[in-house]
């Protein structure tokens, strides 16, 4: 049922039984107080908003089978510090990082295929792509596309000078936005910076 355990305050540890294979939307979010929770071993998503605003989860555990994350599903999780992305894990949802500032390098494996707009946005503090991985690439702590011409995302928790790598054309919205940089250089050929990159 969603929302079911929705602003339960008390909530500081889930342990979900490996019998449960699915957990509907915003299931535990706003549990400010909740820090560890272990997932079940059948599940195959996280849903959407599932642990959105539990500004105290540190830990999850158990997400080797997960093949999709919804959207919002981690949304302003600050303390989250490591999550196991899986081979897996094919999808990640719109927003379902966003503002996990303290979420430390993010490797991208092998069989992620798509990461919806903003997934990351002011989270990591570095990308790492399986150089197995057809769809994305990494360089200089970026999140690219393939062939290393779409800029998606900037880690937030980095600082000092961010050097955009040379063969960059587009720079997606949001993709900078949220940084720690203090300086920033792009390099030429750049022909397109898309919405709210330096808020």
């Amino acid at each position: 049922e969603s929302h079911a355990f929705y602003n339960c305050q008390s909530l500081a540890r889930i342990s979900l039984p490996d019998s449960d294979d699915e957990v509907d939307s915003s299931a535990f979010s706003n549990c400010l107080n909740l820090k560890k929770a272990r997932l079940s071993k059948k599940m195959s998503s996280i849903s959407s908003r599932m642990f959105s605003n539990c500004t105290k989860l540190k830990t999850v555990e158990n997400a080797g089978s997960i093949e999709e994350i919804g959207w919002s599903a981690f949304k302003n999780c600050i303390n989250l510090q490591t999550f196991p992305f899986s081979n897996q894990l094919e999808e990640i949802g719109s927003t379902a990082f966003q503002n996990c500032i303290s979420l430390g390098t993010v490797v991208i494996t092998k069989g992620t295929s798509d990461i919806s707009y903003s997934a990351f946005q002011g989270a990591a503090s570095k990308f790492i792509v399986d150089s197995s991985n057809p769809n994305y690439s990494s360089k200089n702590g970026l999140l690219l596309d393939e062939d290393g011409k779409y800029l998606i995302q900037a880690p937030a928790n980095a600082n000092g000078s961010l050097i955009v790598p040379k063969g960059v054309v587009t720079i997606a919205s949001h993709a900078l936005a949220n940084t720690a940089f203090s300086h920033i250089s792009l390099p030429e050929g750049v022909t397109s910076i898309g919405m709210f990159n330096f808020v």
